[in-house]
């Protein structure tokens, strides 16, 4: 049975494991094109940690700029916990406590290439409003 749970970001007890999912993420996130553009700072980092038994299998990190409008920094799923339903439980937590609070507006983001992410957005409805292009000029 998959639990999901709400932390605070900077719990120190929760600290580790939202580090190292973020380091698997960007790990991963290097095989797609482009990058994503660091989010500002500021504002609540609030985490949803996915566990299977004991062990942490997936994160989903939002952060909250105001009650209105919540954008997901990472979704991230243990590679051997994929294709069970982690991702979708992660972002129907985050879909309940997001409406319960009021909130009016989710974003999230997706490189080129990143089918399961952008699919697990699609999936909740999240849908693409702009495409970012650039070229690195140094080559």
């Amino acid at each position: 049975m998959i639990e999901v749970r709400v932390h605070n970001a900077e719990d120190p007890a929760i600290l580790p494991i939202l580090v190292d999912h973020r380091h698997r993420a960007g790990d991963e996130s290097a095989q797609f094109r482009g990058h994503l553009p660091p989010h500002p700072a500021g504002g609540v980092r609030r985490a949803y940690v996915a566990a299977v038994g004991k062990s942490a299998v997936g994160s989903l990190v939002v952060r909250i700029d105001d009650d209105a409008d919540w954008a997901i920094d990472y979704v991230h799923v243990l590679r051997e916990a994929r294709g069970v339903g982690i991702g979708d439980a992660l972002m129907k937590r985050l879909f309940e406590d997001a409406r319960a609070a009021g909130v009016t507006r989710l974003s999230g983001a997706a490189l080129p290439g990143d089918r399961s992410t952008k699919n697990l957005f699609e999936r909740f409805g999240l849908i693409a409003e702009a495409i970012f292009v650039s070229k690195d000029l140094r080559s």
